[in-house]
């Protein structure tokens, strides 16, 4: 997937700290977030792994618990109490890989605990356990506490949310239909315009021109408020944006119709640069 945001260098800051959240990501086995703190995007490891819940029928002792931890090859192991589950133990695992290993291990019965089992929330996306056990939601104040490891030990939602802050940015993208007019493709049918607006509402527009036509001539026309740019092809045109985007460096981007746009304009980027 295209990445419009620019990341910054991970934060070396061990105080107490407030900001915006604005999403989370897992890449090579870590969970981070991305928070704007004092007008800046900044990006933070967080401290925080993946589980499901295992389910006995009797309390295991502490050398089963040992056991069952090692055969699983589990981070941590621990007896918690859940609702409804009387014996109820927390599995953790060092990344999301290991879980869905051991989860389809377990569920089709290719490992031998010993005991009579049964696990819960196995399913559930890793971003989306972060915010459901943080009661997280995107654009929010947040306050959070960083270990000596420069991690996010903690996060707390404060409830308020304050869009103002947030720099956003608006899209909108025209394709070039065949002349039977069939819904366009990637690759084939040219993306001949991209127009962006931010919340300034200063407007940029990309546009797709013919070698044929003079491009010195279309740029000494302008709008008010508006800086037009043209290319000779296509790749030209996306990089021009993208490279655009990353400057603007929006915490939210708008489209007219999203699920096109960026499926679009990645699938395009991608016919040019598999080549």
């Amino acid at each position: 997937m295209l990445n419009l945001f620019k990341k910054e260098k991970i934060t070396d800051c061990k105080t107490k700290k407030q900001g915006i959240l604005i999403n989370s990501f897992y890449k090579n086995d870590k969970l981070f977030c991305t928070l704007k703190v004092d007008n800046k995007k900044k990006i933070f490891v967080v401290n925080f792994y993946p589980y499901f819940y295992l389910a006995t029928q009797s309390e295991l002792s502490k050398d089963n618990q040992e056991q069952i931890k090692d055969c699983l090859s589990l981070k941590q192991f621990e007896k918690i109490e859940k609702n409804n589950l009387r014996f109820c133990y927390k599995c953790v695992f060092n990344s999301v890989s290991e879980l869905v290993s051991v989860r389809q291990k377990l569920l089709g019965s290719e490992i031998n605990l010993n005991i009579n089992y049964k696990i819960y929330e196995f399913d559930i996306p890793f971003i989306y356990r972060f915010f459901l056990d943080n009661d997280l939601s995107n654009f929010r104040l947040v306050e959070f506490y960083l270990n000596e490891n420069n991690e996010i030990d903690s996060i707390i939602d404060l409830g308020k949310t304050d869009l103002q802050k947030l720099n956003t940015g608006c899209f909108d993208i025209e394709v070039l239909v065949s002349k039977n007019l069939a819904f366009p493709t990637p690759g084939k049918d040219k993306i001949i315009s991209i127009s962006y607006m931010d919340q300034y509402l200063n407007k940029n527009v990309f546009f797709l021109l013919e070698k044929s036509l003079d491009i010195k001539e279309k740029e000494k026309y302008s709008l008010e408020k508006t800086k037009v740019q043209f290319y000779e092809n296509e790749l030209d045109l996306i990089n021009g944006f993208l490279d655009f985007v990353e400057k603007e460096d929006p915490d939210i981007i708008y489209t007219y119709n999203g699920v096109f746009d960026f499926d679009y304009l990645q699938k395009a980027y991608i016919s040019h640069t598999k080549k």
